[in-house]
């Protein structure tokens, strides 16, 4: 018998910061989320990142074990992306911590789950990502989670490929 993956997301709190500080400073995270910052800054930013009501950060278990991280926030609120879309639409971003585990169709797995959690909210019809455009790897991710591409985009932060995920996107 085939054994069955479980995936849950818990909202990120101080009892996880050692781990994700470790994970970000792992070079196949750093190669797309930067240089890490010091523990100190770390524990600031995540810290209002917490208790920021437009900022929904988790860390990713799979059966019970932490793997990964993976957030959602409000696009009204970005800059880069208000102009860009509705009310109704939140980004997320993500990113597997354990590297023995990428490549192995998780990340899209638990991307999929959580951003159709994230549909299922009344008050959510579109989520975006976007990842640098010369990630392939998360891009084909994303498609495999679900996502579409809708477009390049020029960020604050570089040039991205947007991929959006509608509400009811295969239904017929």
């Amino acid at each position: 018998m085939e054994k069955v993956t479980m995936f849950t997301f818990k909202t990120l709190s101080e009892e996880y910061f050692q781990i994700l500080f470790k994970w970000l400073h792992l070079l196949h995270v750093q190669q797309w989320w930067g240089e890490p910052e010091s523990w100190e800054a770390f524990c600031v930013r995540h810290q209002n990142m917490i208790s920021d009501p437009l900022v929904f950060p988790h860390i990713v278990f799979l059966d019970e074990k932490p793997i990964g991280y993976i957030n959602y926030w409000w696009v009204a609120e970005d800059e880069d992306f208000k102009p860009l879309y509705p009310a109704s639409t939140v980004g997320t971003d993500q990113f597997i911590g354990v590297p023995e585990l990428i490549g192995k169709g998780l990340g899209s797995e638990f991307v999929r789950i959580f951003t159709d959690q994230l549909l299922n909210h009344p008050d959510i019809k579109l989520v975006i990502t976007d990842p640098d455009e010369k990630n392939m790897a998360a891009i084909r991710c994303y498609e495999k989670a679900g996502f579409r591409k809708s477009r390049r985009f020029v960020t604050s932060e570089g040039d991205v490929q947007l991929l959006e995920k509608k509400r009811n996107q295969n239904a017929i």
